[in-house]
């Protein structure tokens, strides 16, 4: 038996009914017993041949994140000043639960028959997406276009079904593309995104590639309004939406990126152009750190310090100032979500929604999608 094929077993050993749970069409308490960490660990041990490294990342997979203790926004910046790069928290290793969600089923299909004139279509046939339209579809018209890019182990149906982005189509009239990762080794969807997350077998998908196919068959089919095509992703997916921001940005006006951050090399993200950045993050984030961590491909940065990359880029202020918190989760009580925005910007925006006590799975209150897509209408390209 090759290496990747031990470690895949030795995955499926540890938490293979957790995975079946996570990707079945409805996952009832799916349990995911170090959902990135054990995997990168297992993955690279194998790939290195080092079998007894890899009983050591079984064997620790109890071991729990840092708890940090968060007093105000002005303590956490603090802490994060004063916190050398070989001091960040390492990803800890312990259960995390996908939240219970009616996945969505009401998603179109794409898929493109191959034409010698559209360089893109092989792509799409290869890999179909899902989309949907609002009723109200007039092809006289321009559309705002939203990519939704679900995180590692998640699925398309699942992040529709829990942020139920789809459900606002017809009420902010915008076009609504959800394409899939491919699945590595252990059968695991994933996104080819920053060098921290999510290739962790070395796979090398050209995902951005794949995206910028899924943008120009949407153009082809639809009436989509250039100056408006956003990206939304969750965790792998927000990496992802991070590095499509640094590499289309002649074409991405904004994005939304839930848990998950930018390259933590300022000089691995040249953007051309400025892009709207709106990062939400949870401060009790045990899969992606607030503060920031490390993974086997290298080291992320924080919440904070992801956005106020953009605000450079961007040419806003150097310092945010804070507006009235936000209600976006429902275990959360009162108005859990503090809001920081740079302002004075030369082209796009920076904003960070920090939400105190938040982990990696928000449990959004019903106007959550809304103001989600709100956002990313309010910043077109000029």
């Amino acid at each position: 038996m090759g290496s990747r094929a031990r470690t895949a077993e030795a995955l499926g050993n540890a938490s293979g009914k957790a995975y079946a749970g996570a990707m079945s069409p409805a996952p009832k308490q799916a349990k995911l017993t170090a959902i990135l960490a054990r995997a990168s660990a297992l993955a690279l041990a194998s790939a290195c041949g080092d079998e007894p490294l890899a009983a050591r990342a079984e064997a620790d997979a109890g071991t729990q994140a840092h708890e940090l203790d968060f007093d105000a926004v002005s303590q956490l910046d603090a802490q994060e000043d004063r916190q050398a790069p070989e001091d960040i928290a390492r990803l800890g290793l312990h259960e995390v639960s996908l939240p219970e969600v009616s996945e969505s089923s009401g998603l179109d299909t794409a898929s493109t028959p191959l034409d010698a004139g559209q360089v893109w279509t092989p792509l799409i046939a290869a890999r179909p997406y899902g989309f949907r339209l609002p009723v109200q579809y007039d092809p006289a018209k321009a559309w705002p276009l939203v990519i939704l890019l679900h995180g590692y182990v998640e699925s398309a149906p699942f992040i529709d079904g829990w942020l139920k982005i789809g459900d606002e189509v017809d009420s902010q009239s915008f076009l609504l593309a959800v394409p899939e990762g491919t699945k590595d080794q252990t059968g695991v969807r994933y996104w080819n995104a920053t060098n921290a997350c999510c290739d962790l077998f070395a796979n090398k998908v050209d995902d951005v590639g794949y995206l910028k196919a899924v943008i120009a068959d949407m153009k082809w089919k639809f009436h989509v309004d250039p100056k408006r095509v956003y990206v939304m992703g969750h965790s792998n997916g927000a990496f992802m939406a991070h590095r499509l921001a640094c590499e289309m940005a002649d074409q991405i006006a904004g994005i939304v990126a839930l848990s998950g951050v930018n390259y933590a090399e300022a000089s691995a993200c040249k953007p051309s152009a400025p892009v709207s950045v709106l990062q939400v993050h949870g401060t009790l984030d045990p899969v992606i750190a607030y503060l920031g961590g490390i993974l086997p491909g290298g080291v992320y940065p924080s919440a904070k310090a992801s956005t106020s990359a953009w605000a450079a880029r961007n040419g806003c202020q150097e310092k945010p100032s804070a507006d009235k918190n936000l209600d976006l989760d429902l275990l959360v009580p009162f108005a859990e979500t503090t809001v920081q925005r740079w302002s004075g910007c030369k082209g796009g925006a920076a904003e960070l929604w920090t939400t105190w006590g938040g982990d990696h799975f928000l449990k959004p209150k019903k106007d959550v999608a809304a103001r989600l897509i709100g956002w990313l209408q309010g910043h077109p390209k000029p």
